[in-house]
């Protein structure tokens, strides 16, 4: 989303968050919002040296917009202290949140960019635990049938089983990288 000159020229006018109001067609909605969660709203906004609710669409409810800046602060910290076991749903349901308050305006996107990467990454990781599972369940089959190439198997089982650790290796980086995307100052 575009943000105008003009909007991020009045953030910068902001000294501190004593000056910080936010605003929503004229109404200040500061009363309504706890000063905690106007706190993390305003560190949102600094990372980004602009007001986030500046475009919204005309019309839209004060109180539709204090739950917005109210659930961005919590999703937005939800994601920060996220880790690779955090699961795909609530990574989903987190970006279709902000993929409609983004639809209503609202400057959102650098979050939603974020969630895309950690999806990606989970999504690999998901992926590496099922297949190695499924291999495994697989080899053990054999195994049990097979007790007169129990040689043969054995071989393939400790192969796997250094495949296994390979990708159990790979996911400890996976989730590395995912703690440091998801807890990278915004």
């Amino acid at each position: 989303m575009h943000h105008s000159a003009n909007s991020i020229d009045q953030f910068k006018d902001i000294s501190g968050f004593e000056d910080f109001k936010i605003h929503l067609g004229g109404l200040i909605l500061d009363s309504e919002i706890p000063k905690n969660i106007r706190a993390k709203y305003y560190n949102l906004c600094c990372s980004q040296r602009m007001f986030l609710l500046d475009h919204l669409i005309n019309g839209l409810s004060t109180k539709l917009a204090v739950v917005m800046i109210s659930e961005t602060t919590n999703i937005s910290e939800a994601v920060r202290s996220a880790d690779v076991s955090t699961s795909l749903h609530h990574l989903e349901c987190w970006e279709k949140t902000f993929k409609a308050f983004e639809d209503l305006g609202m400057a959102v996107g650098f979050i939603r960019n974020r969630l895309h990467k950690l999806l990606e990454i989970s999504r690999e990781a998901q992926s590496n635990n099922e297949s190695k599972m499924i291999v495994r369940a697989q080899a053990d089959h054999v195994s049990g049938n097979l007790e007169t190439t129990s040689l043969n198997v054995e071989a393939l089982i400790g192969s796997l089983e250094a495949e296994i650790e390979t990708l159990r290796w790979k996911n400890e980086k996976l989730g590395f990288e995912f703690r440091e995307l998801a807890r990278a100052p915004w």
